[in-house]
């Protein structure tokens, strides 16, 4: 089971990578090879490892990396430092972790699969809850990473007053990190226009955050469709094969479509 999960978040990590791509084409009006700067919101830091992942393809990006109150990784991306502490419930829940668990992901990347060094470091971290990176390990994640910001529910709440006001735009509280960090860390490329913020999630999934920054929360169409339709369930015994009970319907689906 353990095996099949990591195995599901590592394919995942390898269509993030794609969007990297994709975004960076964007600017690419007549040509090629300019720097872009690309803001990530992170919590389990899995879209971080696919942007490293894409740098070392060669795409010319550098990542900047915003998070919100649970600051685990801005704190280690600043002073060498990771521990756990008390884990904060924030309008941005997907970012609510204290142990970023693609980070292991992200060391081994960056220490040219210096698999010692990251099964030493993993082993002393989760026997005592903290952590002091070595320095040529920082040194390596700081080239790659060019800067990180912690964001406050505050915070978030005003970048999603903002969008609104100036473009009649909802964004989501996660995607908010990233506007905020873009807001008070001016990119220092030399061409400041050139900056990629992720958008992580869809709004519609948030009207508890949309409402607590003063905003009325609209209805949407799609989520009115699917309230509307049929729904459908099948019962499963104990003891029965669930799994191939899962691959059965996969393959019902897939006849239907």
């Amino acid at each position: 089971k353990q095996w099949y999960q990591r195995r599901v978040r590592g394919a995942r990590i390898m269509l993030q990578v794609v969007h990297y791509f994709y975004s960076y084409l964007q600017f690419c009006d007549p040509e090629c090879g300019d720097q872009v700067d690309v803001i990530i919101p992170t919590g389990g830091c899995g879209n971080l490892t696919a942007g490293i992942l894409a740098r070392m393809m060669g795409l010319p990006v550098r990542l900047r990396c915003a998070v919100n109150a649970n600051d685990v990784v801005h704190r280690m991306l600043q002073s060498g430092e990771m521990s756990v502490s008390e884990c904060l419930l924030t309008i941005a829940p997907a970012m609510d972790i204290q142990v970023p668990y693609n980070m292991e992901r992200i060391w081994y990347l960056v220490t040219n699969m210096n698999t010692t060094l990251v099964s030493d470091l993993m082993k002393q971290f989760e026997q005592a809850h903290t952590l002091t990176l070595p320095p040529t390990l920082l040194s390596q994640l700081s080239s790659h990473i060019l800067s990180s910001l912690s964001a406050t529910d505050e915070d978030i709440r005003k970048c999603i007053r903002k969008v609104w006001q100036e473009d009649n735009y909802l964004i989501c509280p996660h995607t908010a990190t990233g506007l905020h960090l873009f807001l008070e860390q001016p990119s220092t490329n030399l061409h400041p226009s050139k900056t990629v913020i992720l958008a992580t999630a869809s709004v519609m999934k948030f009207e508890e955050a949309v409402v607590s920054a003063g905003l009325s929360f609209p209805e949407f169409r799609e989520v009115v469709e699917l309230e509307g339709r049929e729904t459908r369930c099948g019962l499963m015994a104990k003891g029965q094969d669930w799994e191939q009970v899962l691959r059965d319907k996969i393959c019902e689906i897939s006849n239907l479509a």
